[in-house]
């Protein structure tokens, strides 16, 4: 098990993850990184790029481990779009 960072962009915003979380596998990883992408894309955030959104996934060194891109494109009134999802699952996983 090792910790991954799932740093977020979409145009020129960014967010860096300083937490990650302990995942066990690449399958996990891609699940992680696609549900965030998912997750972020419908939280409609003010001033971000959603035509090029893009999910990092960094190990412990800095390394890169996989990039997941959604590319969102909305044409119709200036709201923001919401999408359903299931309930967040705690992001935070203590290491032993």
């Amino acid at each position: 098990m090792q910790r991954y960072f799932f740093d977020l962009s979409a145009g020129a915003w960014q967010c860096r993850d300083d937490i990650g979380l302990i995942l066990c596998s690449q399958d996990e990883i891609r699940g992680e990184a696609t549900r965030t992408a998912i997750e972020f894309a419908g939280a409609g955030l003010p001033g971000a790029d959603l035509s090029d959104l893009k999910v990092r996934v960094r190990d412990r060194a800095g390394g890169a481990v996989m990039t997941v891109s959604l590319a969102l494109t909305v044409r119709g009134p200036e709201e923001p779009v919401r999408l359903t999802s299931r309930p967040a699952r705690p992001r935070m996983v203590r290491a032993a």
